[in-house]
């Protein structure tokens, strides 16, 4: 009995919707423009990583992790900018 409830109610809310207008100009959306997948958010984060790991044991490391972490900032935000 409910199913024939349900469908009534359907029905009814089918019947009374507006019927679409003719000649209306819709808006489409414009297609989105996503950045190229990139290995610099991975090499970024093997810096961070041995930039604390650095701190835990020998400062030699996190040199080693700030210059990565440097070339790898730089090399994802340039490939943002200059990449269309």
């Amino acid at each position: 009995m409910s199913d024939q409830k349900a469908q009534s109610e359907s029905k009814s809310s089918a019947e009374s919707s507006p019927p679409p207008e003719e000649g209306v100009d819709w808006n489409y959306p414009k297609p989105e423009h996503l950045p190229r997948p990139t290995y610099w958010p991975l090499a970024l984060a093997f810096g961070i990583v041995l930039i604390m790991f650095g701190i835990v044991s020998t400062f030699a490391i996190s040199g080693a992790g700030m210059i990565i972490f440097a070339i790898a900032l730089g090399g994802w935000i340039g490939e943002l900018r200059h990449g269309d």
